[in-house]
């Protein structure tokens, strides 16, 4: 049994605001607007957005490295708001790992119960557990420049732990990996951070990671929440343009609302009569203008299906065919991963394709996604 012991606790953001003051040659800017997040004691939350959009100041805020200008922060039922970094038990994973060059494995992993001022048989036994946690016996001798990216994250994830402390927070951490180790990592961290019940707290700007790894994703942009949800919840029904570009690839197809009835929607789309289940009680009327969101693998090509339209081009990636397909006045990126049985269609080819209605999400129109996403 390990005898490193986490204790998982709930976390909450609430009212949380951050403005970075004026100085030369550049206006008051807020980071984080007024924003609230609940982490329930175990769940690992992800802070997904564009670079500054305030995900890395939220991190920092409740690590204790940035002071909020107004809000509370509380762990528990602690109120850590005004607490300085070391006092609040939070355990942080850098982006660079930020190790000590000169100190080996054992004597990093270390470092944090030594400054906590534990005797020596109490830090050899902590050390040790977590050491074969994180399957770094044949390792604990060695200087970090003798490490690959892979064995350095684990000792900076070894060091954060081991302090035992109430919440972990990852900064980017695997921004420095190649690709195919950072698939590797991201299961090997949500792995331990399992094992561990941990409540955590990652910041990426990697979308594919965020849902691979996340319980909760949050979606930021300019120091606001736009939405909270599990993966699925977020892929499947953004609420926003935004959000929908943000977690992948997505079509927005301009469609007119003919008519809403027991709960169907019914739109036109290109002389196209479609139907979507209003599922999420929207507020739409006969005659609006809505984008429809349908992500490219959410078409299937169909002989018998409602939708005609010329293959303008075919990209084949191995494991499925992107194609750019016209449907009356408007374009839509469609994938096709079932391209061995289907074949594969040409420039300039006629295609029939169908989409399932219950994958279609209705969004406000918005014209200033048209010019680069549909009309052209």
């Amino acid at each position: 049994m390990s005898i490193v012991e986490i204790k998982s606790l709930p976390v909450q953001l609430n009212d949380l605001l951050k403005v970075f003051p004026a100085n030369a040659g550049s206006e008051e800017q807020t980071a984080v607007n007024h924003i609230d997040l609940e982490i329930k004691a175990g769940e690992l939350v992800t802070l997904l957005g564009p670079s500054g959009c305030g995900k890395t100041t939220t991190l920092r805020m409740l690590a204790g490295f940035e002071q909020p200008t107004d809000g509370a922060i509380v762990i528990g039922n602690e109120n850590v708001t005004n607490l300085p970094a070391n006092k609040r038990d939070t355990g942080m994973v850098f982006q660079s790992y930020a190790l000590f060059p000169h100190l080996t494995v054992y004597e990093n992993i270390a470092y944090g119960l030594k400054i906590k001022g534990l005797k020596r048989n109490e830090v050899n036994k902590k050390v040790k557990s977590v050491i074969e946690l994180m399957q770094l016996d044949e390792l604990i001798d060695r200087q970090p420049s003798h490490l690959s990216g892979g064995q350095q994250q684990r000792v900076a994830v070894a060091r954060a732990v081991v302090t035992e402390p109430k919440v972990l927070l990852f900064d980017e951490p695997l921004s420095n990996l190649d690709a195919k180790l950072r698939v590797y990592m991201r299961e090997e961290l949500r792995k331990i951070q399992q094992n561990l019940n941990i409540t955590s707290l990652y910041v990426t700007h990697d979308q594919t990671e965020a849902m691979a790894i996340s319980d909760k994703v949050v979606i930021m942009n300019n120091g606001n929440i736009e939405q909270v949800g599990t993966p699925t919840e977020i892929y499947k029904k953004p609420i926003s343009q935004f959000v929908a570009n943000f977690m992948g690839k997505a079509n927005f197809l301009k469609a007119t609302v003919k008519s809403i009835d027991n709960g169907i929607i019914t739109l036109d789309f290109e002389g196209y009569t479609m139907h979507v289940d209003n599922k999420d009680d929207h507020n739409f009327k006969r005659d609006n203008i809505v984008h429809c969101m349908a992500r490219p693998e959410f078409w299937y090509v169909n002989e018998n299906g409602r939708y005609q339209g010329k293959v303008l081009k075919a990209i084949y990636f191995g494991s499925f065919v992107e194609y750019e397909i016209q449907i009356g006045q408007q374009r839509i990126t469609f994938e096709d991963y079932n391209h061995i049985s289907n074949g594969v269609y040409k420039q300039d080819d006629q295609i029939t394709l169908d989409i399932r209605k219950d994958t279609i999400g209705i969004l406000p129109y918005d014209k200033n996604y048209d010019e680069n996403n549909n009309e052209r």
